[in-house]
């Protein structure tokens, strides 16, 4: 497992006072070129199969490409993804399973996005209600590069907040979705916990 922490108190706040999220969070500077975590490239994120991957994003700028979770080549094709959550321009991307789905995002404000590839479908969904779904191959690219929060390979870096990030190796049911997006305790979910987890800025 990447990351396996559990505070006493789960201080993540139900939706209603979802703005505290800002005190529990990781802050990145778009204009800093080494603002980003390099989490590696073992098992636990090198998944090429099933996948859901949730974050809590804050962006505070949308201009040009910016990547939030991304496994990728060192080039900007979505063809040598693995997988990501990348902002474009306005439209936050979800890739996987050779397929992009996508949704308009504002700046300043806090978003919940889990994006889930099922082996058929690449689908996402947005504080808890899915927004998107296209068919998908039935092959995943795989890229031999580590993936990174706060950054795309080849692209410009994230700016703004960003929080509890976590794998998992199957896809996530709507009840799980639910539970992730008001209650915010990805190690208590249902059926299995995540096989990475970043809380950022818990503690």
């Amino acid at each position: 497992m990447g990351t396996n922490y559990i505070a006493p108190i789960w201080r993540m706040p139900r939706n209603a006072n979802k703005d505290k999220l800002s005190n529990y969070s990781m802050e990145f500077d778009a204009g800093t070129s080494n603002q980003a975590i390099d989490c590696g490239n073992s098992d636990d994120v090198n998944i090429t199969g099933p996948i859901s991957i949730s974050v809590w994003f804050n962006a505070s700028t949308l201009s040009a490409s910016r990547g939030i979770l991304c496994k990728n080549n060192n080039v900007a094709q979505q063809t040598q993804a693995q997988y990501f959550f990348d902002i474009l321009n306005g439209d936050l991307r979800w890739r996987a399973g050779r397929s992009t789905v996508t949704y308009t995002v504002q700046a300043d404000r806090w978003y919940h996005a889990v994006g889930i590839y099922d082996g058929s479908n690449t689908t996402l969904y947005i504080d808890g209600t899915q927004v998107a779904t296209t068919p998908a191959s039935t092959s995943s690219y795989q890229s031999t590069e580590p993936m990174f929060i706060g950054r795309r390979l080849g692209q410009s870096y994230f700016g703004g907040k960003i929080a509890q990030v976590c794998i998992f190796d199957y896809p996530l049911g709507q009840n799980q979705i639910e539970y992730l997006y008001n209650l915010n305790n990805p190690m208590a979910i249902t059926g299995a916990e995540p096989v990475a987890y970043w809380p950022l800025g818990d503690n």
